[in-house]
Formats: structure tokens, C-alpha cells, sequence
């Protein structure tokens, strides 16, 4: 059987040497949990409910002050996790699998103590206070409108892996980064996006912070590019006529040996009855079905109605809508009518295609804050507990285009976190929320399946609001320097991964009823 192996990413690194002494650290993680609540959008009827949720980590990493300049860090691993797959699943399913990977490969050189340059494969952070959402400036997609968490790493993984590099400029109150940071993880794979990240901190305590990138301006694949910003035709306050309800049938008749066959078509009849069904056929295929089949009249067709889900049109009112002027002419066929019947109706006289051209590259702006209370009023943060208010919010694309991304307001998610005092039973206990206003369904099929930016065909013009809040609660408590027990209970981004490894287009966490839970037991040396 073939395992899915892919590149996985954990939080623990060996990357706080001093030293000149080389440091090894071995790190071991178990997760366990079960998603509650959950639908998945994209296998209609299946709810995965009561799922159970467990993968182990595992990883070795070395790192080094090679000299007053140079410091190495090389953390490597894997993850043995299980596959989701709906219903009864496949055999892919139902075997525990090894994923190897890297989980950090860079190195820093120090050209001052206020100036350094990171290189290689890194983890990048902005946000220090954000325990599961946030983090906008890499873990979102403009066109389409997408947010992330988790991914190979359910818990503790509020931040961004990139291959790129990074310089960095830090005074006690300033610091600014600027990079170029490589996509590694999400469709489409190596493009490269420039950003720059302040964070000031003003007095003890307080923390603010802004960043700009040019989200996937650099494409190394041209033709990828060429795909993604092609053009497509569409018209606007395009008038649907109404549809009335209508049923599909197979068509099956005997073929010349005698033997029965079904006819590889459909009848869709204008209105729900056979006789109109076998009409349609005997007018396209009547001298076909009289010299092959020997079947002399309409009525004579046999017919086997189907009622499955896909097969019926059910029916609509007049409407009128932007649309794309391929979704139009499927839409005809969806629903068993010449496209005639669309283009020529008298309320779309003179009506012209227009064109537009997406593109997944955008400019994205953040900002964050923190205020740290146990630091501002002088208390005592190891009696208290994480003690701070915290947030983010993030413009995801300054265009807007036609049809689908039409306002600015629906690509700014924010997200607001609080962690409260537990006087020392725990390290922290977060609490963060998040709401984005977006219609459209949170789908990565446009760049996972057919490099399409526009929406999830299946999704396209519907509009879905039911994800809209979204919300995390993160607790950690560390029993010593080597052991830790973090637990999340959450309705965040969750995309489950299949047999090969790719990720569920569609979150699973996708209403407000739903959510999950996870318990992790790490440990360290």
C-alpha cells in the first residue's frame, strides 16, 4: 500500500542556543480528541460527528552557535496519523501512517547584535500572543477568500513555515522584518510573497504592531499564472426565467443481440411525466431506435425513472443574477433547457459579456496589538497566569472584481483574545473569537483541483454565512521543565486529510453547533 508521506510542522525547535556547544533536543507529542460536531459540505449526507482525532509527533533537533556570527538549526521527524475518509472509507483509511519531513532547516547570521539574516526553511511568528487564530498575514488567501489553522499540527501552530529569507532589525522597543517568504504547504506550491512586519512596544506591556506583503507576487511558474489569470465572460443582472420542477429518466432499450443496454444520455422531460421524456427522445433518435432497435413509436420507449438526488431539477423562481457566462450555459444543461431559452428570453435583449480576469495575488495589510496586564500593573506572572487582551485584524486584498470578491469589507477577518488569570494552576487558559463576513464558501478546490479562482463550482452562487464566527479556547499546563498537557476545544478552520494526504477542500468545522476538542501530552529534552 502506498503511504502518504508529507512534510509536517510542530512548535517545538531547538533554536534558543547560546552556546557555542552544540544542543540536541528529542521532542515527543500525543494528540487525542474527537471532532463533536461536524458536516462534510463537500460528501453530501455524511456527517463526520464523533470522529476521533490522535496523531504522534515525533522529532530531532540540533542546533549550533557555530561562531559570534553564524547559528545552525536542523530539526527532523514525522507524524503517525490516520486518514479520514467518509463512510465505511477504504483500505487507504484504515492503517496508521508515517509522514517524514523537516521541521526546521535555516541559518541566522548575525551581522550586529541589532541586525540578522535567516535563511533556509523557518518558522516565522508576528503575532506572540495569537494561540490558534490570526496570524492573517500568511495563513489566509485573498481571491478566494480562505483562512487556515492547524494543518499538520492540530494545537500550537499559530504561525507560518516558509523556505525563504529574512532580515531582521530589532532595538528593546523596535522591530522590523522583511522577507521573502515561500509558499511550501498550500496551493499553489513555491510562490513567493514579500512582506514587512513592525512591532513597537511602547511602554512595559503594551504591544502594537502592522505589516504589508504582496501576497504571491512572485510566481515561479508562469504557466500556472497564465492559467489562474485567465479571462472569463460574464453578464450582469443576467435574467433567469423561471423553472418548474422536472424529473430525469433513464432511457433503456435492447440493443441489436437482444441483450439490454442503457442508452449513455438522458431524457430530461420539460415537465415531470414519461410521455414528454420519451417525445424528446424519439425526436433526436427516431430513425436510430426504428432500424437498430425496432422500436416504432414514442410510447414504445421503456423508460426507467430516476429519482436520485442529482438526477432531479427542482424547480425556481425567476431571478436575476451576475454570472459567468460558462455557469450560465451549465446551468441550462442542469436544468434540461436549450440555452435559447436563457440568452434569448426578451429580458436579456441586448445584454453583452463582459470580461474579467482573477488573480490570486493581493495586497494584504495587518494589524495587532497586546496588552499584557501582569506587565503593566507589576504582578507577578508566574502566580497569575497569562494575564493579557490581544487581536488582529487583516485586509485580505485591496481589489475588488466582479461576480464574487465585490467588497473589501467581506476579505477583513478579525479576531479578538483574552487569556484570564488562573494564580498558577495553569499557564494560560485563552479564550479567542474571529469573524469574517464572507459569503462565499471557505473552499481550496480553485487552487487544489482545476486552478480556478473563481468560487467552488458547487458553491458558487450560493451564499453561506453559516461559518462566519468562529471561536478557540487553549489551555496549557506545565508540570516541569520536560513535560507539558495543552488542551483546545475549538470551531476554527479544521481540514481533516485523505489517504494521499490532501486536505478536505471544505473545513469541517463549517456551523455554529459545531466543534472539537484535543488533548496533547508533550515532552522534552
Amino acid at each position: 500500500m502506498k503511504s502518504a508521506f508529507a512534510p509536517f510542522y510542530i512548535l517545538a525547535l531547538a533554536a534558543a542556543a547560546s552556546a557555542a556547544d552544540p544542543k540536541l533536543t528529542l521532542f515527543t507529542a500525543l494528540d487525542a480528541g474527537r471532532l463533536e460536531s461536524g458536516n462534510d459540505l463537500k460528501i453530501h449526507d455524511y456527517d463526520p460527528s464523533e470522529l476521533a482525532l490522535n496523531r504522534t509527533y515525533v522529532d530531532v533537533g540540533y542546533s549550533q552557535q557555530l561562531d559570534s556570527a553564524y547559528f545552525l538549526n536542523i530539526g527532523v521527524g514525522g507524524i503517525f496519523w490516520k486518514a479520514f475518509e467518509p463512510g465505511t472509507g477504504s483500505p487507504e483509511s484504515k492503517v496508521i501512517k508515517f509522514g517524514p519531513g523537516i521541521s526546521s532547516a535555516f541559518m541566522r547570521w548575525s551581522a550586529s547584535p541589532k541586525l540578522d539574516l535567516t535563511f533556509g526553511y523557518f518558522p516565522y511568528k508576528y503575532n506572540a500572543a495569537a494561540k490558534n487564530l490570526g496570524e492573517y498575514l500568511f495563513r489566509t488567501e485573498a481571491y478566494p477568500t480562505i483562512i487556515y489553522t492547524g494543518g499538520w499540527s492540530w494545537l500550537n501552530d499559530a504561525q507560518y513555515r516558509t523556505v525563504g529569507v529574512k532580515a531582521t532589525y530589532a532595538t528593546e522597543t523596535f522591530k522590523q522584518d522583511l522577507g521573502l517568504f515561500g509558499e511550501y504547504f498550500n496551493a499553489p506550491i513555491y510562490d513567493i510573497t514579500p512582506a514587512y512586519i513592525a512591532t513597537w512596544k511602547p511602554v512595559s506591556g503594551v504591544t502594537v504592531g502592522g505589516a504589508g506583503s504582496l501576497h504571491r507576487f512572485i510566481n515561479p511558474s508562469p504557466k500556472t499564472r497564465k492559467v489562474l489569470t485567465r479571462s472569463y465572460q460574464y453578464y450582469s443582472n443576467f435574467y433567469l426565467p423561471e423553472v418548474q420542477s422536472k424529473t430525469r429518466y433513464n432511457v433503456t432499450i435492447p440493443d441489436y443481440a437482444g441483450t439490454a443496454s442503457q442508452e449513455v444520455k438522458y431524457a430530461p422531460g420539460t415537465q415531470p411525466n414519461a410521455a414528454t421524456a420519451q417525445a424528446q427522445v424519439w425526436a433526436t433518435d427516431s430513425s436510430t431506435l426504428q432500424t437498430l432497435y425496432n422500436i416504432t413509436s414514442p410510447s414504445a420507449i421503456p423508460l426507467a425513472r430516476d429519482t436520485s438526488k442529482t438526477a432531479n431539477v427542482a424547480g425556481r423562481s425567476a431571478s436575476r443574477a451576475d454570472m459567468l457566462r460558462d455557469d450560465i450555459l451549465q446551468l441550462a444543461g442542469n436544468e434540461g433547457s436549450d440555452t435559447s431559452k436563457y440568452f434569448g428570453d426578451p429580458n436579456n435583449a441586448g445584454a453583452k459579456p463582459q470580461s474579467v480576469a482573477f488573480d490570486n495575488a493581493a495586497v494584504k495589510l495587518v494589524a495587532f496589538f497586546e496588552l499584557d496586564f501582569n506587565a503593566m500593573l507589576g504582578l507577578n506572572a508566574a502566580g497569575m497566569g497569562a494575564f493579557n487582551l490581544y487581536g488582529e485584524v487583516a485586509q485580505l486584498g485591496l481589489k475588488n472584481y466582479p461576480i464574487f470578491y465585490t467588497e473589501s469589507a467581506q476579505r477583513r477577518p478579525i479576531m479578538l483574545g483574552a487569556s484570564i488569570p488562573t494564580f498558577g494552576l495553569l499557564e494560560h487558559l485563552s479564550f479567542e473569537m474571529e469573524y469574517l463576513k464572507n459569503p462565499v464558501m471557505e473552499s481550496i478546490a480553485s487552487t487544489y483541483d482545476k486552478l480556478d479562482l473563481p468560487p467552488d463550482p458547487e458553491f458558487r452562487y450560493k451564499a453561506y454565512n453559516r461559518d462566519d464566527f468562529k471561536w478557540s479556547v487553549h489551555a496549557a499546563r506545565g508540570f516541569n521543565k520536560f513535560l507539558t498537557l495543552y488542551v483546545q476545544v475549538a470551531n476554527d478552520h479544521m481540514r481533516l486529510k485523505d489517504g494521499f494526504a490532501r486536505p478536505e477542500y471544505i473545513p469541517v468545522t463549517n456551523a455554529p453547533d459545531h466543534w472539537y476538542w484535543l488533548a496533547r501530552i508533550q515532552w522534552m529534552i
